[in-house]
């Protein structure tokens, strides 16, 4: 599904990181965790399409998608630190909003509301997001990321501020989106609880990038 070839990036003269390469078969989590300031967060972008590598190209079901920017918004679902929310709309019409940007076919108020019960945000899914604790605006970046049934899900930090109950519901759902065929990256510096995939089998491969180089484990 993915292959990440030779990807390199640098900043001021600093060599972030060089030839990163792998590949994620569908039904596949890759788990990427390093120190701060190593790149995850940088490489995350890269594949998302929202910073550009200086050498190296992304490939997703054979397309090369710095050349398909509009594939992307259907193929990919995307967390970042900042989990592109509407803080003055509340979480059903941010979610409204972001099934007319992924061109969902159907009634936007359909996957809206779809998501919200997934996640456990039924209750407050008419109060404006600016009021949210950290752990509920988490739920639904992870909501709006997923809301579209992407083919890769790009994950970075997925589990801050999710509570129990958050992170339950984070492993049913991605262990639903590999058992489906999808596939994920995910960035990040706590242990990730291991999503059981297609057929029970082990599906997350780890790997370290630290000093430039990212190491398959």
């Amino acid at each position: 599904m993915l292959s990440v070839e030779d990807v390199a990036k640098r900043h001021g003269g600093r060599v972030i990181f060089d030839r990163v390469s792998f590949t994620l078969e569908p039904g596949q989590l890759l788990v990427i965790t390093g120190p701060n300031g190593a790149g995850k967060t940088t490489l995350l972008r890269i594949l998302a399409g929202a910073s550009r590598a200086d050498a190296g190209r992304v490939v997703l079901d054979g397309t090369v998608l710095e050349r398909s920017r509009p594939h992307l918004r259907r193929a990919l679902g995307y967390l970042a630190h900042e989990p592109f929310l509407y803080p003055e709309l509340t979480a059903r019409e941010n979610l409204r909003f972001w099934a007319r940007v992924y061109g969902l076919e159907g009634p936007v108020d359909a996957a809206a509301g779809r998501a919200l019960r997934e996640w456990g945000l039924e209750d407050a899914a008419d109060r404006p997001v600016r009021t949210f604790s950290r752990g509920m605006r988490q739920r639904l970046g992870l909501a709006r990321a997923m809301l579209h049934r992407p083919r890769l899900l790009l994950l970075d930090e997925p589990l801050t501020g999710l509570d129990d109950d958050g992170r339950r519901r984070f492993v049913d759902l991605l262990d639903a989106h590999l058992r489906q065929g999808g596939a994920a990256v995910a960035a990040t510096h706590e242990p990730m609880p291991e999503p059981a995939g297609a057929g029970g089998a082990a599906v997350a491969r780890r790997a370290r990038l630290e000093r430039g180089r990212l190491v398959l484990q």
